[in-house]
């Protein structure tokens, strides 16, 4: 939910060049404007001048009109007059990144809108009368949220909503070009790729998130804000996926938007040198992976669905056991996977440093990797890049040509998911940044929180080991030096005692 609150407003009417009247009036607060302003649904006037239309309270709807009805032609047949406003808006969302639905400023025949719906319908329209050439409404919201059964672009617009009559009458050049503005502004909106309004995040921890992330399966969040997405036990999986789905395309039959993105992770395994299965980082048309299973299978597959072509699923892997059935290089390697856990490219777990010499790097060595993936719309280019330090190599260690727009869902899900099988690892992701047609902001360790200690089961375990191996070496030793003595002391028997018997 949103508390929408107006600020300051300004309207000037102008008439036509035939009009000796102008209207106009000016409001820089709204606490002594008398009976100027009628207020209907949840709206509000402030002590402090404020006009509140709605606050963070679901399924609300606040109007506020100029009482009176102002006069924008000279007769029924006339032209408009040209006419200006200038206002002043704050959008509160009940948490940080999240909240809805938006508000507009609105040309209305009538100010009783009660037959009107909030949520997508903003208090005007309702489902019965949208788009009816009868409601002679003109409107451009600021909406904050994607709604997909009016095509919104994302949940960041500014747009135009009006009504062309049935029978429309020659326009004068003033209407035209007003016409000509709105239509530029929706062909700006929907340029790909140069959108001007790109959909991002960055996450340095996961403290306080609210509800942008959505987890399942074995997946929390610690108290020092790193994301856990299993830990080392057995035959687990967890997922962490943004909340809502980012669309990666202007139509269903487009092009995939140019996305890019950072993240740092860390996989410690259950023993010094052997843990399982791995972590990828995912965009696929549905969170719900409870059918998936954990092993080789990375949280995203089954038996029964790995290869099919209706997935509609790309995955970046960092897989730390080989499995040699979908033909994994080694135990240590970087695939991309679409719709399936047998790569499409992939290539041992490496870095270029500065002088671009090659160097590999042990994706289960309990240290921080970042990770950046890029995709180029137009090359159709997919970059994977890896690096031990803050410094983004110049050379991607993965570089592969494919075009998404086959593949990937209109709005489409971005996230993580880990597995563990018989071997096991705590996966953790310690920060995220995601953005569209753009470079993703660069993450820094320095800012990150910090990895947790040893677990205490794992620590334990070794110190155990340790002392016992320690206790049966020292036993082994002292049962050999006893073993020597018994010989080099034994007696000697003579031969006539062989005979006779021993008489000692």
């Amino acid at each position: 939910m949103t508390n929408l609150l107006s600020l300051l407003c300004f309207l000037s009417l102008l008439s036509n060049p035939s009009s000796s009247q102008p209207t106009e009036f000016t409001y820089t607060a709204f606490n002594q404007i008398g009976t100027n302003i009628t207020l209907s649904g949840s709206s509000q006037i402030l002590k402090n001048g404020i006009l509140k239309l709605t606050n963070d309270t679901r399924r609300l709807m606040g109007h506020a009109f100029y009482t009176s009805p102002l006069k924008f032609k000279n007769s029924p047949d006339g032209s408009v007059f040209s006419f200006s406003t200038c206002f002043a808006i704050a959008i509160v969302p009940e948490y940080k990144k999240l909240g809805g639905h938006g508000l507009a400023f609105a040309l209305s025949s009538t100010r009783d809108l009660r037959s009107a719906l909030p949520s997508q319908y903003l208090g005007l329209l309702n489902n019965s009368d949208v788009g009816n050439f009868s409601n002679h409404l003109f409107a451009v919201e600021f909406d904050t949220v994607q709604d997909f059964e009016f095509r919104d672009i994302n949940g960041n617009i500014v747009s135009c909503l009006f009504v062309f009559s049935p029978t429309p009458k020659p326009q004068p050049k003033s209407i035209q070009m007003i016409n000509l503005l709105i239509l530029l502004c929706f062909s700006s909106l929907l340029s790909i790729p140069s959108s001007s309004q790109p959909t991002e995040f960055t996450y340095a921890g996961f403290r306080q998130i609210g509800p942008n992330i959505t987890l399942s399966g074995s997946s929390q969040i610690l108290k020092n804000g790193i994301l856990k997405l299993t830990n080392d036990s057995s035959k687990l999986m967890g997922h962490a996926f943004y909340a809502s789905p980012l669309r990666f395309k202007s139509s269903p039959n487009g092009s995939v938007f140019s996305f890019s993105t950072c993240f740092a992770f860390v996989i410690v395994p259950e023993y010094q040198t052997l843990g399982g299965h791995g972590l990828a980082f995912a965009l696929s048309p549905s969170i719900d992976l409870s059918s998936a299973l954990p092993s080789h299978y990375l949280g995203l597959f089954n038996d029964s669905d790995v290869g099919n072509s209706s997935n509609h699923l790309f995955a970046v892997e960092f897989d730390t056991v080989q499995n040699v059935e979908v033909g994994d290089i080694n135990e240590n390697h970087i695939g991309i996977d679409i719709n399936s856990l047998k790569s499409n490219e992939s290539a041992v777990a490496a870095y270029y440093t500065t002088d671009m010499k090659r160097q590999e790097l042990n994706l289960k060595g309990g240290k921080p990797i970042l990770v950046w993936i890029d995709y180029d719309s137009v090359s159709t280019q997919i970059n994977v890049t890896i690096s031990p330090s803050n410094l983004k190599p110049r050379l991607p260690i993965i570089s592969y040509k494919y075009d998404l727009s086959t593949l990937l869902h209109e709005s489409t899900y971005v996230g993580f998911s880990a597995s563990t099988g018989l071997l096991a690892s705590s996966h953790y992701i310690l920060g995220w940044s995601f953005k569209m047609n753009g470079i993703a902001e660069s993450l820094s360790f320095n800012s990150l929180p910090s990895l947790p200690g040893p677990e205490k089961r794992q620590t334990t375990l070794i110190i155990g080991v340790s002392v016992s191996s320690s206790l049966f070496l020292i036993a082994a030793i002292l049962g050999g030096v006893y073993l020597l003595w018994k010989i080099k002391n034994r007696d000697v028997i003579e031969d006539w005692e062989l005979e006779l018997g021993p008489h000692r």
